[in-house]
């Protein structure tokens, strides 16, 4: 009986293994296409601050909040720093 009893455990130790590192590799991929998709989104936002830098050396009124503007891509930055941290 103590055979069985170690062949089970054995068994639910090479499951949890087995679970604990695809679960993990699973994590890690999320985080990739997370931090992919975030440098993406602050990309897409850089014309703004170009277009803000124009204006404002042109004394014309900004197109956008660039406070508003700023902290969403700081927010952005943040959390890909957290990611890849």
């Amino acid at each position: 009986e103590w055979l069985e009893q170690a062949g089970n455990l054995w068994q639910r130790l090479k499951e949890a293994l087995f679970n604990f590192i695809f679960i993990e590799e699973d994590e890690e991929e999320k985080d990739k296409e997370e931090i992919a998709r975030l440098k993406d989104e602050l990309a897409a936002t850089d014309y703004k601050i170009i277009k803000c830098s124009e204006y404002s050396l042109a004394s014309i009124e900004l197109p956008y909040d660039i406070a508003e503007l700023h902290a969403r891509r700081q927010a952005l930055r943040d959390r890909i720093n957290e990611l890849e941290g």
